[in-house]
């Protein structure tokens, strides 16, 4: 089985305006906006509404990952 991290290429990742995969930080909202409304960083934190797009011709796939709660 080949593991692929959704940052790279076969990968493409959408929805997101922060992505630090170093750090594992995937945000909506762009740092400075955060930092202007901290009310909304909550929502800005969550990756609701992010994709992950690829094409394969697999007749297997699965799909590991976690969610980081607060």
């Amino acid at each position: 089985m080949k593991t692929y991290p959704c940052y790279e290429k076969p990968f493409s990742l959408h929805g997101l305006n922060h992505i630090q995969p170093d750090t594992g930080e995937y945000w909506r909202f762009p740092l400075d906006i955060l930092k202007l409304m901290p009310q909304y960083e909550h929502l800005g934190r969550r990756c609701a509404g992010a994709r992950l797009r690829f094409r394969t011709d697999a007749s297997r796939i699965i799909i590991r990952y976690s969610l980081k709660t607060e």
